[in-house]
């Protein structure tokens, strides 16, 4: 009671506290167990933890004052930090605007007059500073949509309440109105949806009603797989990141599941998602997928920065942009990009100074063995040459060089995975090109840029392998999935423990705070104030939230849903804070309590039990080790080059949901060179003859046809600096003055008397049903007076003066032809005219006519050619030439024939 800190109040309470317990004389009997289970020992324990208690929460009335201070401190730093950079981040947007609308009536009634409605959605995520800001707003004209059994965003301060007391107010007045109908999921997957979360949510739960008509389809799975008995298997962890034995099990077991499906044509991998509530574990099972041979796309798992591709490739920008860095200079030696041994690189650190010095002043250390030491001059000498050209170049082709020269394309595909590493190297330079369009050619500037977005965690979703991303299976967390849907949902990891943690400092809306009081001693932190209550409610709020994320991760299902966890089925985990989704969703979804999932012993480790939550039928899953997957390029051949890509048996590859007519074209003149963009991702080489041919398709589109006027010398100078092209003098006026003669061509004036022209026209049509949507651009299209469509491609290749230019056309644009022809009939064209119009002969148009009447042949034609593409062998071109492989992937050491003749 004397001890220092404590305040005449806090010692009087302790005093009142232990009187109405220990009346005067009170003497307990000596070693009786009954008296110290007496009433009245009892009432001295209850008073002896208030006084406790008490002297807790005086010290930490004492420490507020202390936080609010740091708080304050902080906030002050903060906003300085701020204000020194021109900057203001999200909370900024919100208090600033709540400030002035709250601050002038005038102006917040001439901001809410400017809106005749406003609409809020998702309005289940509102937190109370977003409703502040609708009040300022609202003239009784504010419609909010939103669910209750989604509000998912907790930790961005969102509060349901808000919702539901809004819903309150309006079902009073009359004006709220619920939707219960569901047009996305089938009939099994709402009905096992209903039966869980009707209990769960209360009276709340608003159950959907299936909008679609039919009833039947494949039931929801529960993917059981059971914890115990994992070490015993060998290869169970071979390619995966690390983590617990049973979640590896999970992740191969729920893979191989999937593929059963995708090999049965019951899933398609592009329409298919994996979910899992942290992204810490996303790595785990796309690993496990890609093992199965199934290309997948993760968004979010170990982050996009820290891909080991990019990271190697940042590491070469960071050399370039200062070689005197050595963490990313030794990363850069001992990567593939360069590749020394470990040896060579304690050897060159032993000499005391700058390792870039030692190479440039002094060459490689003495000891250093002699493959390391031709390694290091190449690369030093390397280096010298990038370091010089790099202020010449653009950010995205320092890149390019770098992994063409240093065959760093062919080290990634050699990996697992290859083709997924590769579009992120190939990702990479598209964010290179975008920062340089945006910021200016800056590679230092770049580089802070990506530390930056790496620092603040910004999870880039990996590159989707080849032209799109519908051929992958998505990986992704809850919350990066909702307001999506997929065919096939698989929500994994439900054995994954739930969070019993909470901040050491609570505060509620209410004014109430309560905090842990950490002791110096070493003993436990202890709680002050309202803390336990505080503790006990955020838990409780976290329960419910965890149950509605599992809730938008079922419903994000149309077809097929597989719920996927670990659990010990002989002792089923008990539900409690904490405990996993599958203590409670497994016998929510089953008939059967958990300790008679099992029919009898099942031989550990045999895998999982696989059961249907409408039947609950059982059926083993017996883990199979999955098959060797190899890289997709071609194994190299002697002498450098690499044996054609030409397997005995047709490359089977999921059906597109669009394929675009240059892709169509590019697999029927190689299939090998089509293999390699439109599958793999390698990107097409450019050189200087590529800028000037999109100079001239700029040119191009500037070409006035009212006028039959076209662009001069000096616009061309200026298009070309704004495109960063490399385009001399000489070779833009030659080209202003080809361009000039098309416009003064007879097509020209045709177009001219068109009733209207459209440029760059994209079209899509599908050529029947189940088909894939053909899309494209059209660089000029015609509206004829007569019903017709001009359809004009322009063609800016060089051509031999005695060239035949029908016959050219014939041979290598007749499908692109028709593909344009069967666009403008499917849209109601009375006739077509396709016209190839080369810049180089500009009154030399060759032009090919279609009629309606051709309609359902073309469609048939094209449909076989797409089918064609599931069963391609991906042949190597037969006839190779300049023309044809101008630009192909493949020409620095993938293609089978001879350099001089590609």
């Amino acid at each position: 009671l004397a001890g220092p800190g404590v305040s005449d109040a806090a010692r009087g309470r302790i005093e009142a506290a232990l009187s109405e317990c220990l009346p005067d004389g009170l003497a307990l009997p000596g070693s009786t167990v009954a008296a110290l289970n007496s009433a009245e020992c009892q009432r001295y324990r209850e008073a002896l933890a208030a006084a406790e208690q008490a002297r807790r929460d005086e010290r930490a009335r004492e420490v507020l004052p202390l936080l609010g201070r740091l708080l304050e401190s902080h906030d002050g730093h903060y906003q300085a930090f701020k204000e020194a950079r021109g900057a203001v981040d999200f909370d900024d947007l919100e208090l600033g605007a709540l400030q002035l609308l709250r601050g002038d009536e005038a102006l917040a009634a001439s901001w809410a007059e400017r809106f005749e409605l406003v609409m809020v959605d998702e309005f289940q995520d509102t937190n109370p500073r977003q409703l502040a800001l609708l009040a300022c707003l609202e003239r009784e004209n504010v419609f909010t949509v939103g669910d209750a059994q989604q509000s998912i965003y907790g930790f961005r301060h969102a509060d349901v309440e808000i919702f539901r007391r809004r819903r309150a107010e309006l079902s009073r007045r009359g004006a709220h109105a619920t939707l219960t109908r569901n047009f996305r999921s089938r009939v099994p997957v709402l009905e096992s949806v209903n039966e869980v979360f009707a209990p769960r949510l209360g009276q709340d739960f608003a159950a959907l009603v299936p909008g679609r008509p039919e009833p039947g389809g494949p039931p929801v799975e529960l993917l059981l797989t059971d914890m115990p008995g994992w070490g015993e298997v060998p290869w169970l962890a071979r390619g995966l990141p690390p983590a617990p034995a049973w979640r590896h099990a999970e992740a191969r077991l729920l893979a191989q599941r999937v593929a059963e499906l995708v090999a049965a044509g019951e899933a398609t991998p592009g329409d298919a998602a994996v979910l899992v509530r942290a992204a810490g574990d996303l790595a785990v099972f796309e690993r496990a997928l890609e093992q199965q041979g199934l290309r997948t796309l993760a968004a979010g798992g170990r982050g996009y920065w820290s891909d080991q591709q990019v990271l190697d490739l940042l590491g070469y920008l960071r050399v370039l942009a200062n070689p005197l860095d050595e963490r990313a200079l030794y990363g850069l030696l001992a990567g593939p990009l360069v590749g020394v041994s470990s040896d060579t690189l304690v050897l060159l650190g032993a000499e005391g100074r700058s390792p870039w010095t030692v190479l440039t002043e002094s060459g490689p250390p003495e000891g250093v063995a002699d493959d390391d030491h031709e390694t290091l001059i190449g690369a030093v000498a390397w280096l010298l040459r990038e370091r010089e050209r790099a202020p010449l170049l653009a950010l995205a082709e320092i890149l390019r060089r770098a992994v063409r020269d240093r065959g760093y394309d062919v080290h990634v595909l050699a990996l697992d995975g290859g083709p997924r590493r590769l579009a992120n190297v190939h990702k990479l330079q598209r964010l290179a090109r975008r920062f340089e369009q945006s910021d200016g050619r800056d590679l230092r500037g770049f580089l802070e840029h990506v530390a930056i977005a790496a620092e603040a965690a910004a999870r880039e979703p990996d590159a989707p392998v080849g032209d799109d991303e519908r051929g992958a299976i998505r990986l992704m967390t809850v919350h990066a999935a909702k307001g999506l849907e997929f065919g096939l949902v698989c929500v994994a990891d439900l054995g994954r423990r739930g969070r019993t943690t909470v901040p050491d400092l609570l505060v509620d809306p209410s004014g109430a705070i309560g905090l842990q009081l950490a002791a110096l001693d070493g003993r436990p932190a202890q709680a002050a104030l309202d803390y336990q209550a505080l503790r006990e409610r955020r838990l409780a709020a976290d329960a419910r939230e965890e149950e509605r994320i599992l809730y938008v991760a079922m419903t994000r299902a149309r077809e097929r849903l597989i719920l996927s966890g670990a659990a010990n089925l002989d002792a089923w985990p008990p539900e409690r804070p904490g405990a996993p989704a599958l203590a409670w969703l497994g016998p929510a979804l089953l008939s059967a309590p958990p300790a008679t999932l099992r029919e009898g012993p099942m031989p550990r480790p045999a895998g999982a039990l696989r059961l249907t939550a409408s039947t609950a039928a059982r059926v083993g899953e017996v883990l199979r080790e999955p098959p060797a997957t190899g890289s997709s390029n071609a194994a190299p051949a002697e002498g450098g080059g690499a044996a054609p890509f030409n397997p005995s048996e047709p490359t089977p590859l999921p059906p597109p949901r669009t394929v675009s007519y240059s892709a169509l074209s590019a697999h029927a003149r190689c299939g090998y060179r089509y293999y390699l963009e439109h599958v793999v991702g390698l990107a097409a080489a450019r050189g200087r003859a590529a800028d000037r041919g999109t100079l001239a398709h700029l040119a191009l589109e500037r070409v006035d046809f009212d006028r039959l006027r076209a662009p001069d010398p000096a616009e061309l100078a200026r298009i070309a600096a704004a495109h960063g092209l490399r385009v001399g003098a000489a070779e833009r006026a030659e080209l202003a003055q080809e361009v000039g003669a098309l416009a003064g061509s007879e097509l020209a004036a045709r177009l001219a008397g068109c009733a209207r022209t459209r440029r760059e026209h994209p079209f899509s049509f599908s050529p029947g049903p189940g088909r894939p949507l053909i899309v494209g651009v059209i660089d000029v299209l015609g509206y004829e007076l007569d019903g017709g469509c001009l359809v004009i491609d322009y063609k800016t290749d060089r051509i031999d003066p005695g060239e035949e230019l029908p016959a050219l056309v014939g041979e290598r644009y007749a499908l692109q032809q028709e593909i344009y022809a069967l666009a403008a009939l499917r849209a109601g064209a009375r006739r077509v005219q396709v016209a190839h119009w080369y810049l180089r002969r500009p009154h030399e148009p060759v032009l090919v006519a279609f009629e309606p009447g051709q309609l359902e042949a073309l469609a048939g034609a094209l449909g076989e050619r797409i089918d064609a593409l599931g069963r391609s062998r991906f042949a190597v071109a037969e006839r190779p030439g300049k023309a044809l492989c101008s630009g192909c992937p493949a020409r620095d050491g993938l293609c089978s024939w001879p350099a001089a003749m590609i």
